[in-house]
């Protein structure tokens, strides 16, 4: 079973259900007016989905994480047990059957939004508001087609008017359009085209002609909310970008509305119930009558049924079959509907889930900034809210309905989600990109920022948001058409060195401020980022860091597509850090198969895709080195996973060989005085030159001149100097060890790999190379080949294929 579970995408099957329950829907209209059947497709189907949604969370997660869908659903079960007991004592069996189906409608859109919260908490999971659109598209079109085809059904039987398509009831239609039009309006505003107004207009011209209060009422509700709330989110100066949008929009359907409402069906069904009202001398209030359509009668019955009734009864209910097996009356108001059938413990235990969820999304309302409460994303799932809320006072068919309880469940869950991630529906420059920097000095990142960032500048607006400033000739060079903020002053830098200096040279007092300054820059950095992403305003978020990618996941604007790229190799405690820190991010970016393979295994069951996308060469040469020299060079970070105390052994070995090879290392890093030592030890001061860091012009420079790029790293994800090599025409060599290069460099062809980091046969292969200049020319054309791969214009392609 766990199995079968985990191979489950609950997010696709929740989604595709949502999809095609307006056909369930129509069959279940088509079986019951043709058919007569008593359980239908849709109350199997919808019975079937609950059943999957429930064993998936029980099985899936573990009891602190599904806890209040068991509590919920324990105290359920006993309730029903009771329920039943209680039944039993009074109907028969078939009877008690029709019972508990009417009970698990009922039960239906609390279990779906308990189920839902969870999924929620656990995965981050909610349907996008485009496929809530596209259902309230479904519902319209179906009912267009059908008046089209004149086949559509009558909302009423005889005197009023109205149609509601292929479907069953005109209240449970009515209701779905209402609650799900502000979602539509949404989708309009934010996706701004002539194809989705056409349907806003195809919706409320079907939301008029259905001829229910319920539907004009709610029409006209729905747009006097939202130009209030555009008018409030002007004051506010929220969404200033898409105002103008929504005025047209409005204004447009106003105009609209009012020339077809006197034509309107509901228009006329007021009128003439109204003058049956008038002429029934039996009628003693007729605009109650008229409006409410004789359910304060109902209601006044029910309560003194409930009156009369046993204690058990108020506490348990009464149920929804009398003992012959008649159903009872309903009021039509679902709260005294609910309250009657079901007792006091179940209008408690049903109406306890959603207070629960109204309840935080109420704390999360008052705990954000008033302001924020003001976008237009937020306002359409509240209005959606307050119509189904007040429809079920009014009308009712709201929480006894599974169609459309189920909506109701889904929207509480996406409001909440929203709420939840107060960004969510932030205004979106739909070009612009944000990268996410620690710094700009030289580095695989920074360079891989660099270039990335120039190369999708001249399709989008791209950023770069960095923490630290560093002197300009220490950064990597960033094009003119790419803006770059930093998040703090040029003066606030990290002191790791000082600090080290203070220990060395054990100065107590220097280093308790330096640790007291290295805190303040730490939680500056976190604070900074932190803040600048909650209110960052792009469409596409991409972090280079695990630490970032935290913070993307946790503050990030779930409407941007949010990138994570790693630029490490793995090991197993590196990469359950990462899988941590990528909770809510969409793309998680490799540039080897190898790590592509890896990470897919790691995200399995996630919904982050992992995608691998190669390092870009932004300057491609045009010249080559004539390897016609015996100067070798190197270029990277002096730190310890480089290797660069081995290199200088290596070359020590070569230079006893032959005293024309000389050495080239260009970087800089911690280690330096280590390698410095190690040079002064063979007394290669003469042969091994350390030229710090340097651009990426005068990196070029020295390949020029150079006839092998040598590389020790223990550890590598990539290797993007080693492409920076070989488009310049000079062939490399490394160590096994260096995973993420592997795929760069095939042996004989463009370079050498030797295995267990053996530096013997490392030093023998430099010199053997040497002493075939033909082969080693004809390498250095494979090189330059070679590098053609990672040409701007191929990384781009795949990089835009993401994008768009």
């Amino acid at each position: 079973m766990k199995k079968v579970i985990e191979q489950i995408n609950i997010k696709s099957f929740i989604t595709k259900f949502l999809l095609v329950v307006p056909l369930i829907d129509l069959i279940t209209s088509i079986c019951v007016r043709y058919f007569s059947v008593s359980t239908t497709l849709g109350t199997l189907l919808k019975g079937l989905f609950l059943a999957i949604l429930i064993v998936y969370i029980f099985v899936k997660y573990k009891f602190e994480n599904r806890k209040a869908s068991t509590i919920f659903i324990g105290a359920l079960i006993i309730y029903e047990i009771c329920y039943v007991l209680l039944n039993m004592q009074i109907k028969t069996s078939s009877i008690l059957l029709l019972e508990l189906k009417m009970s698990l409608k009922t039960l239906f859109g609390p279990i779906i939004a308990i189920g839902l919260y969870d999924i929620y908490k656990n995965e981050q999971f909610h349907i996008k508001n485009r496929y809530l659109s596209y259902i309230m598209i479904e519902y319209t079109l179906l009912i267009f087609v059908a008046n089209l085809t004149g086949t559509s059904f009558n909302t009423y039987l005889g005197g009023k008017e109205g149609t509601i398509g292929w479907f069953y009831a005109g209240n449970d239609i009515s209701n779905l359009l209402i609650g799900l039009f502000p979602l539509l309006y949404l989708h309009t505003i934010k996706n701004y085209n002539i194809v989705n107004m056409l349907f806003m207009f195809l919706a409320s011209y079907i939301l008029l002609f259905v001829g229910t209060k319920v539907a004009l009422f709610g029409l006209i509700l729905s747009l006097v909310f939202l130009l209030a709330f555009s008018i409030i989110s002007y004051c506010f100066k929220k969404c200033i970008f898409e105002l103008k949008k929504r005025f047209v929009v409005l204004g447009l359907l106003i105009v609209f509305i009012s020339i077809l409402l006197p034509f309107s069906p509901a228009i006329k069904n007021m009128g003439f119930q109204y003058n049956q009202n008038i002429g029934n001398s039996e009628s003693v209030d007729v605009i109650d009558d008229m409006v409410f359509s004789g359910r304060s009668e109902f209601r006044n019955n029910s309560i003194n049924y409930f009156i009369k009734s046993s204690d058990t009864n108020k506490w348990l209910g009464k149920g929804y079959f009398d003992p012959d097996g008649n159903e009872y009356k309903l009021v039509e108001i679902d709260f005294y509907d609910i309250f009657f059938n079901h007792g006091i413990i179940g209008f408690i235990l049903i109406f306890s889930v959603y207070i629960y969820i109204l309840l935080k999304i109420l704390s999360l309302i008052f705990k954000n900034k008033m302001s924020d409460n003001f976008y237009l994303g937020i306002g359409s799932y509240i209005l959606s809210l307050l119509l189904l809320f007040g429809i079920s006072f009014y009308a009712g068919h709201i929480f006894l309905n599974p169609a459309v309880s189920l909506y109701l469940s889904v929207i509480l869950i996406n409001l909440y989600y929203k709420k939840y991630n107060p960004n969510s529906f932030k205004e979106k420059k739909n070009n612009k990109i944000t990268f996410m920097a620690l710094h700009l000095k030289y580095g695989g990142i920074e360079k891989f920022i660099s270039t990335t960032s120039k190369m999708l500048s001249k399709d989008y607006d791209v950023e770069i948001v960095s923490v630290y400033k560093y002197p300009d000739d220490c950064i990597v060079k960033i094009d003119k058409s790419v803006k770059i903020k930093y998040l703090l002053k040029e003066n606030q830098l990290p002191n790791k060195d000082k600090i080290m200096m203070c220990l060395k040279h054990k100065k107590i007092i220097s280093l308790i401020k330096e640790l007291a300054y290295s805190l303040k820059i730490l939680t500056l950095k976190n604070i900074k980022m932190i803040n600048y992403i909650k209110k960052c305003d792009s469409s596409i978020i991409i972090s280079t860091r695990i630490e970032h990618n935290k913070i993307l996941s946790e503050y990030g604007c779930n409407d941007s597509i949010k990138i994570a790229t790693e630029h490490n190799y793995y090991s197993k405690k590196y990469s359950k850090k990462v899988l941590l820190s990528c909770n809510n991010i969409n793309y998680f970016v490799v540039s080897t198969n190898d790590l592509k393979q890896y990470y897919q295994n790691l995200f399995s069951g996630s919904n982050t895709k992992v995608v691998k996308i190669p390092f870009a060469l932004d300057n491609m040469p045009t010249a080559s080195s004539k390897l016609n020299n015996y100067n070798l060079i190197s270029v990277g970070r002096l730190s310890q996973e480089k290797g660069y105390t081995d290199l200088i052994d290596i070359f020590n070995i070569v230079s006893k060989s032959n005293s024309k090879f000389n050495l080239t290392i260009i970087g800089e890093g911690q280690e330096r005085e280590k390698i410095e030592n190690r040079i002064k030890k063979y007394k290669l001061e003469s042969k091994v030159k350390l030229l710090g860091s340097k651009n990426s012009k005068e990196i070029q420079q020295q390949l020029l001149k150079s006839s092998l790029f040598l590389m020790t790293s223990h550890t590598e994800s990539f290797g993007i100097v080693i492409i920076e090599a070989m488009s310049c025409g000079v062939p490399c060599i490394l160590f096994d060890s260096a995973k993420g290069a592997l795929e760069l460099i095939k042996n004989n062809y463009n370079g050498y790999i030797i295995e267990n980091r053996n530096k013997e046969k490392y030093a023998k292969k430099i010199i053997n190379i040497f002493t075939n200049k033909d082969k080693l020319l004809e390498m250095g054309n494979n090189s330059k080949k070679n590098s053609m791969n990672f040409n701007v214009d191929e990384i781009k392609r795949e990089w835009i294929n993401i994008l768009k």
